[in-house]
């Protein structure tokens, strides 16, 4: 799993590594009779020895020089353009990153190489340290990309425009209509065609006793993860989300769930061939005017994280108005390869 053994590369990547496919980029040429500048090593010393394999040495040279080819190519250079155009503008807007979002965001990431802090995340960390991979030189990686990634998040955000269409869009989808966020434990048949007499009162009495459970203070996310037929909602403990009253398409099902009280569970609910439910309302909203909570849904369409196409647009916007010149243009980049599994 290259992903996750070459973390050196991966950090980099994830924000910089495809600008050379971003849509709609058109690299600019080399200008006419202009040299490719390259950088010689000077000084003359000798280079550390990393590491030394059956008598062949690694150096720190050889390991950058494999580095940049092997998991960057020609993307590299593309991607310290895009660096520069979105910490430009950045600066321009006068746009400055909160150290604790960059260290928030560097932890997330730690934690999915390691996992979470305790004791198998400093077993993990002894492993990859084991090979050479240390934490501390995985979080230096991360935190000036985590810094890259959300300067590049603000500089979209601060380009964004927010027109009627799309307010009335977020309107519809929230405050046009009552709402409940609403959990749900299905208990289905598994009987093909309509389910016999014994079937349906023994799948109703294994609901009525979940109820109980719930009504004695068992956990309802716990007793969905467990008992749910529907593997999709009992992943999330049973949650279904918000829904209105058009949302799904039983009337009778609708009216059980929206005659709950906040926090009660219903009585076992026949969903004709299908199965019963338990269903628990966890939140109620009513509907509100659209100019009472225009501010809102502004704030929520502007805190939105960036589309990918949304990036490309702003990265193109940039990239045209800066007049970017690239003295030597990459042959290839890492999205054009196929990678090792």
């Amino acid at each position: 799993m290259r992903a996750r053994a070459t973390w050196a590369g991966v950090a980099l990547t994830s924000i910089l590594g495809c600008s050379a496919c971003a849509p709609g980029r058109v690299a600019a040429q080399p200008e006419e009779g202009a040299a490719a500048h390259r950088a010689e090593s000077g000084g003359g010393g000798v280079e550390a020895v990393l590491a030394i394999v059956g008598g062949q040495e690694i150096s720190a040279g050889t390991l950058q020089s494999a580095v940049l080819e092997r998991y960057y190519g020609g993307g590299a250079l593309l991607g310290l353009v895009r660096e520069s155009l979105f910490r430009q503008e950045a600066e321009r807007l006068g746009i400055v990153i909160d150290p604790a979002a960059v260290d928030a965001r560097v932890e997330q990431e730690v934690t999915a190489y390691f996992g979470a802090p305790g004791e198998e995340r400093t077993r993990q960390e002894r492993a990859w340290a084991a090979r050479g991979l240390r934490a501390e030189d995985l979080r230096r990686s991360l935190r000036r990309e985590s810094e890259n990634l959300l300067l590049l998040e603000h500089v979209v955000k601060a380009q964004r425009e927010i027109g009627e269409r799309q307010l009335q869009t977020l309107y519809d989808r929230t405050y046009r209509r009552d709402r409940v966020r609403v959990r749900h434990i299905a208990l289905p048949f598994l009987e093909s065609g309509i389910p016999s007499a014994a079937r349906a009162e023994e799948v109703r009495a294994t609901a009525e006793d979940l109820a109980q459970q719930v009504r004695g203070g068992a956990d309802f996310a716990i007793l969905a993860a467990r008992h749910s037929g529907n593997a999709e909602t009992a992943a999330r403990g049973g949650e279904m989300g918000w829904i209105d009253e058009s949302t799904l398409s039983d009337p009778e099902m609708t009216a059980a769930i929206f005659g709950l009280e906040v926090g009660a569970v219903s009585a076992p609910f026949r969903e004709r061939d299908y199965g019963w439910h338990l269903f628990r309302v966890d939140e109620r909203l009513s509907a509100r005017p659209l100019e009472e909570v225009r501010g809102e849904l502004l704030r929520i369409l502007a805190d939105a994280p960036p589309a990918p196409e949304e990036v490309a647009a702003v990265e193109e916007l940039l990239w045209n108005r800066s007049g970017v010149i690239l003295r030597e243009v990459p042959v290839r980049a890492p999205c054009e390869e196929g990678g090792d599994d």
